[in-house]
């Protein structure tokens, strides 16, 4: 009878072992006194959390999201403390905080917490998608564990922003005869794609032209005189698609007489770059024409 006895304890006891050390979640377990648990996949567990959670950020911005939901599902209440664990697979140039007030809190028995991150991508990141394991310490009244994320880690799309800038001209002819005042409007249209603030685009009107006007959907735009011709910087604000127009008109020379005073092909402006970027439009040119009665002009 003893040694049907002493059997039975020892398969309990390797029973109660191998339940713990097959729920992966849990990577380090404590208990000052005896703890009967029933340990299951992460939502059903008793300290439960939901899985496939995702989130985008853009290359150069961050964003915040709910990485996780955690559930108590003991019959006390529990302490926690979650943290960033490691990038299963490291994206360059990123982080992962855990927002301020998600790190620690109190969970009472069936009480659930969204727990919040940050991420943050440098403008060198590199596009892709990553995993992200976090910890979380639970601690109760006779028990501890160390909970990780493994089975189902936080998913991390980082995308680079694609920015675009073209220039057209709206109104104004090709062509023009000499001596004679032009208008043209052109319209630089920008996009710099989702997450990427601050653009500035910058351009130049050649001194053969006044700038007559100019409107921008938003933003602000400055107008600098350098030596004949006339500098613009438009500083474009928030992400997203702007447009700015201009209109330009031949210049009266210091003889009186209105440009062209030569026949050829003019740039109405330099090509329009996003600055600290390679990325630029070309630029417009008109065509001035000399008429049979030029010469009686000069």
């Amino acid at each position: 009878m003893r040694k049907k006895l002493f059997l039975l304890v020892v398969l309990l006891i390797l029973s109660s072992s191998f339940a713990l050390q097959t729920y992966a979640d849990f990577a380090k377990y404590s208990a000052k006194r005896q703890a009967n648990t029933s340990i299951t996949s992460p939502p059903d567990s008793l300290i439960a959390f939901d899985c496939g959670r995702s989130l985008e950020v853009m290359a150069g911005s961050s964003t915040g999201a709910v990485a996780t939901v955690v559930t108590n599902r003991l019959t006390g209440p529990i302490d926690m403390n979650v943290q960033f664990h490691a990038w299963v697979s490291t994206p360059p140039d990123t982080s992962l905080e855990v927002q301020p007030g998600s790190d620690r809190f109190s969970l009472f028995p069936r009480e659930t917490k969204n727990v919040w991150v940050t991420v943050t991508s440098g403008k060198n990141a590199v596009e892709g998608v990553y995993n992200a394991i976090l910890k979380m310490d639970a601690v109760w009244d006779g028990g501890s564990a160390e909970i990780l994320t493994n089975p189902c880690p936080l998913l991390i799309t980082v995308k680079a922003p694609h920015q675009t800038i073209e220039k057209v001209l709206t109104s104004g002819p090709a062509e023009t005869p000499l001596y004679t005042r032009t208008e043209w409007t052109m319209q630089i249209r920008i996009d710099t794609g989702i997450g990427i603030d601050g653009a500035v685009v910058k351009d130049v009107i050649p001194g053969e032209f006044e700038l007559v006007s100019y409107e921008s959907s938003r933003g602000t735009v400055s107008v600098t005189p350098k030596g004949k011709s006339t500098h613009i910087e438009w500083s474009v604000g928030t992400s997203g698609s702007a447009t700015l127009d201009l209109t330009v008109a031949t210049r009266l020379n210091p003889s009186g007489k209105y440009e062209f005073t030569t026949p050829g092909i003019y740039q109405l402006n330099d090509g329009a770059c996003i600055k600290d970027t390679s990325i630029c439009t070309s630029s417009i040119s008109v065509n001035a024409q000399a008429s049979k009665d030029d010469k009686e002009k000069k």
